[in-house]
C-alpha cells in the first residue's frame, strides 16, 4: 500500500532561495531512489512556505530513504533554514 504525505515548512524570509535549492536536491535524490512514486515541491503563494507532496511505494521505502546520509543532509539543511517545525500530514487514499 502506498505511503502518501504532505509537509508544510515555513522558511525564514531571507533563506527562501537556499531552502528551495535544498528541497530540489532532496526531490532529485528521492525521485532517483526508485521507490518514490512522486515528490512535488510547491511554494505557497505570497508566503515563505514550502509544501512537499510525497508518494512512496510503502512506509518502509520512505523510512529507508530518509535513513540514508544524503537524505539526512538535505533535511538538516532545510531544518536550518526553517522558521519553525514542519507540519506533516499522512494521507489516506479514498479513490
Amino acid at each position: 500500500m502506498a505511503y502518501v504525505l504532505t509537509t508544510e515548512l515555513g522558511i525564514r524570509a531571507d533563506a527562501l532561495p537556499a531552502a528551495e535549492d535544498a528541497a530540489r536536491a532532496l526531490a532529485v535524490s528521492a525521485r532517483s531512489d526508485g521507490t518514490c512514486e512522486m515528490m512535488g515541491l510547491h511554494r505557497i503563494a505570497g508566503a515563505p512556505t514550502l509544501l512537499v507532496y510525497q508518494r512512496w511505494q510503502d512506509k518502509a521505502a520512505y523510512d529507508a530513504f530518509y535513513a540514508k546520509p544524503e537524505a539526512m543532509l538535505h533535511l538538516q539543511q532545510l531544518g536550518g533554514l526553517a522558521s519553525g517545525p514542519p507540519k506533516i500530514a499522512e494521507l489516506e487514499d479514498i479513490l
